[in-house]
């Protein structure tokens, strides 16, 4: 009877962290997808600032930033999949 709980515990803890990781993940892909501001050009012609840019081009920012908010967004639907197969697989092997 201890195997049982002590196996109940491990795939709780697996869910949880797995719906944890699909959290982080779809916040990031969330941050990358709404903010960004774009780089401006300090009096010495250096490029300064700028949240989410990467490149000079306002239009190649939001074509990265688009896509990686997609693979965070993928990432996330993952991690939420694994955990429910996990918490599924969990409750079909409980014997009355």
């Amino acid at each position: 009877m201890d195997n049982i709980k002590l196996n109940n515990d491990k795939t709780h803890t697996m869910a949880f962290l797995s719906y944890s990781l699909a959290a982080v993940f779809g916040c990031t892909g969330l941050y990358k997808l709404w903010v960004y501001t774009p780089m401006e050009e300090d009096i010495y012609g250096d490029m300064i600032g700028g949240a989410n840019a990467i490149v000079g081009g306002d239009a190649y920012n939001y074509i990265i930033n688009g896509t990686h908010a997609v693979a965070y967004m993928l990432l996330s639907l993952i991690f939420v999949i694994v955990g429910s197969v996990i918490v599924l697989n969990n409750n079909s092997k409980t014997t009355y």
